[in-house]
Parts: structure tokens; sequence; C-alpha cells
């Protein structure tokens, strides 16, 4: 839940949305999350509570997509929602393009599980949030060996977290309305590799440095130079989890000075080194 809001967040989404159906089970933890990282940041959360026979509602002109439809139209724009599972997602895709809305300018949709066969086949392609599988089978595995050997069983829940967040089109967006902020955005992203300084960034948009760095902190919270690290951190991580690219190349391909530097910044933001993080979240090298 954390993850995804960060997500959002990091876009500069202020409205973000989680579409649930009771019982609750897992999915209890995945909305807390969700509201909890979100209320720090000072986002707004709407919770849309679906019947349980959600699952296998698919088609219009139901009581699941008559209620979805009329709570999607309330809630603020744009907004960023997030769905417990990818099949789910894909369907809310198609439900929101229904009504007229468009994903993910009027709302970005997550997924929840990263499964290839309905991210990639989804239209637009959904974004997701790794589950780490072939953690969660390890961690089974040795739980079931445990109780066989007659250990006791743990007292809580083995919690595995999740692995990422995989970027595609349906939350590959801006939600700023300032229009310097989405352009100057757009010019970084497009330019990750390359060593842009916040000069390059100021000249592309026609702004003053002062005024660009003013403007990106009433949006987002933080300077151009943050925002560019950020990328580029969240770039290397995305090349680390779905390419088998050297750690050299992906250092390059994402605009930092020097291996060195692209080390010691992926281990400060995410605990590990790059072929540390890689190891433990990429299943063909786990």
């Amino acid at each position: 839940g954390h993850l995804a809001a960060d997500h959002f967040a990091e876009r500069g989404f202020l409205h973000i949305g989680f579409v649930g159906r009771k019982p609750w089970s897992i999915w209890e933890n995945l909305f807390i999350g969700i509201q909890d990282e979100a209320r720090e940041r000072g986002m707004d959360v709407d919770l849309l509570s679906m019947p349980a026979f959600l699952q296998a509602d698919k088609s219009a002109a139901t009581p699941a997509y008559e209620r979805f439809v009329d709570w999607i139209r309330k809630v603020p724009k744009p907004l960023a929602l997030v769905c417990p599972s990818d099949g789910l997602a894909a369907r809310f895709c198609a439900w929101v393009r229904s009504v007229g809305l468009q994903v993910p300018t009027d709302v970005a949709i997550l997924g929840n599980g990263n499964n290839p066969a309905i991210c990639e086949r989804s239209f637009p392609r959904l974004s997701s949030i790794g589950t780490a599988e072939d953690q969660r089978g390890i961690a089974a595995c040795e739980l079931m060996a445990n109780l066989l050997a007659g250990e006791k069983p743990p007292r809580e829940a083995v919690m595995i977290p999740p692995s990422g967040i995989t970027v595609r089109e349906s939350t590959d967006v801006l939600a700023t309305v300032d229009p310097a902020v989405s352009e100057a955005l757009r010019y970084m992203w497009a330019n990750i590799a390359k060593n842009l300084s916040v000069d390059d960034v100021a000249l592309h948009t026609g702004l003053h440095r002062r005024t660009l760095e003013r403007a990106f902190r009433t949006a987002f919270g933080r300077g151009v130079n943050a925002e560019l690290h950020r990328r580029r951190l969240e770039k290397g991580a995305e090349l680390l989890h779905n390419t088998e690219l050297a750690v050299t190349e992906i250092s390059e391909k994402t605009g930092f000075r020097s291996d060195d530097y692209f080390y010691r910044a992926f281990r400060s933001a995410f605990g590990a080194t790059p072929s540390q993080w890689r190891k433990a979240n990429q299943p063909q090298n786990a």
C-alpha cells in the first residue's frame, strides 16, 4: 500500500481511490497501507466497497458496473485508482473508458500481481505491483519444511514485501496543472540517460532557474535535481527488474556520472546494492 501511494504521490496526484470487496481478506492490508501513506502525504482517499460477486461480474449493464461508474463519475479527477488484482484493474480500464473518461489522463490505474498475461494485453497496458511470487513460494516451502521437522508455526503471519512497481502506460502520466512543470518532467524523462543539469531543464522550458525550482517545490515538495535523481533511480530499478543488462549499462542508461555513484545512490535509496536488489527481486535470478 505504501508503495502504491508513493508511486502516485511522486506523479503529483492529490486524490487516490481503492476498489475492494468484502470479505476483505488480504486486501485490507493493501488498503490500510495506501490510506496511511496517502494521508501522511496530504492526499484524499476514496474507497468503493464492492460486493463479493464482483470477481465474476465482468460485463457492463450489471449492478457492479453501475455501482462502479456512478462512483467513478463523482470522485475528483485526476484520480489514482489502485486495484487489488490485475484482473480487476484491466476490467476497470474498460469500464472507465465506457463512460468517456481516459486512462491514464482522467483515471490512472494500478494493478496488483504484475501478471504479464493480463498487464501486457490490457488497453492501455497495466502498471502493476509485483507481489514477489518466487519469494513467497520459497518462504512457504521453508515454513512447510519447518513444520514437518516438528517446529511450531510462527505466531504471526510471514509478510513478504512487494518487489516493486512495473510502470506501463496505465499510470504513465503527470498529474500537475502547471504546464511548465509537465514539460520539464517530459524533457527530463525523455533524456534520462543524459547528464542533465537544472540549467538545461530551465533552458528547455524557457523559465528562469529559480522560477522552475519554485514551481517544482510547489507541485512535488522537492526541487528539480531531487526529482531527476528520483526518476533515475526508479528507471534503474525498472531496468534491473525487467532486463538482463549489466549494472554498468544501467548506470549509463540512467544518466549517472559513474558506476560508483550509481551503486552508492541505489544502496542509499533501496537498502541494497543493484546486484543484491536484482537477485532478491528478479525471479530468474532468485
